[in-house]
């Protein structure tokens, strides 16, 4: 396993005992990756005392700052290990499956190790299969053997039914149980039906990560800056897009959003188009420093 240079001045053999003993107790001055990492690594030194405490700590192991641990890249053999120890927290077991360095040999141990009808429950979560399409392909290959019979023949469902209703329902219900770390995961990677949900979420760490998500399109934005509900916070960011600020329609739901700060619609407003700037010059809906720089913009582009 290679690490950091950083890491191995509390791991390599020419590290002291009394380095190892400190970095085996746990050091805060880690990011939670790097203290799982180092803790994994020392459960295996030549010291036993060295090597008690770090599996000690490694299986203690903060659960809030496990999740987070797992948002970032984890070595396999550690998520394999993880596996074990938490075999019985679904959550865990999903961060382990989504881990971007997750393995095929990662997936067969969760599989091996999961409750009963985990791995099936699995199919239906669009947004976790999104994530890794060697998970999707996994999941097809191992179901028999991870069920171990035959399902049943179901019944084709209409469109509209009331069981994709409550299947739609079931992202939102999943959402409300989760923590902020796995919220954020899922923010950071989840299908459109998550993200709608989580734009929505009260935590601003939880709701800007929904705008980092690579899967996030060019009509969510738009609804988004054209809602006079959505947050100031989200709306800069927005703002701070170039690829989004391309598209008109957000440039100008930006400038006329009364969340959006004044400076960033004055900014924007040079940009729009004479007719719209002819409704915001004479616009009551809006600020009147806002119509009154409209009016200026609009003097400015007839002279030229």
């Amino acid at each position: 396993m290679r690490v950091s240079k950083r890491l191995y001045a509390f791991v390599g053999p020419e590290a002291p005992k009394e380095e190892r003993l400190r970095a085996a107790a746990g050091l805060e001055e880690l990011t939670p990756v790097e203290r799982l990492t180092t803790l994994f690594i020392l459960s295996f030194d030549k010291d036993e005392e060295v090597r008690t405490t770090a599996r000690e700590n490694f299986a203690g192991f903060p659960h809030r700052e496990l999740l987070k641990a797992l948002l970032e890249p984890v070595e396999p053999v550690i998520l394999k290990k993880l596996s074990h120890l938490h075999r019985n927290e679904e959550a865990v077991l999903r961060l382990i499956l989504a881990n971007p360095s997750a393995t095929r040999e990662v997936f067969e141990e969760v599989a091996r190790v999961a409750p009963k009808g985990f791995i099936k429950g699995l199919k239906k979560e669009e947004s976790l299969l999104g994530q890794n399409p060697l998970l999707e392909e996994f999941i097809e290959e191992s179901l028999p053997e991870a069920e171990g019979d035959v399902e049943e023949e179901s019944t084709p469902q209409e469109e509209g039914t009331e069981e994709d209703v409550l299947e739609a329902g079931s992202v939102q219900q999943q959402i409300v149980r989760m923590t902020v770390a796995e919220k954020i995961k899922l923010a950071l990677t989840g299908g459109k039906e998550a993200r709608e949900v989580l734009i929505k979420d009260s935590n601003k760490m939880v709701s800007m990560s929904v705008l980092k998500n690579p899967r996030i399109t060019e009509d969510e934005v738009i609804k988004l800056t054209a809602s006079k509900s959505t947050p100031d916070e989200l709306l800069r960011e927005v703002a701070r897009n170039k690829e989004w600020l391309k598209n008109y329609r957000i440039k100008y739901n930006l400038v006329t959003n009364p969340k959006t700060p004044l400076h960033l619609s004055m900014r924007l407003m040079s940009h729009l188009f004479e007719k719209d700037l002819q409704k915001l010059a004479k616009s009551k809906s809006i600020p009147s420093a806002l119509a009154v720089a409209a009016r200026k913009v609009l003097e400015g582009k007839q002279k030229r």
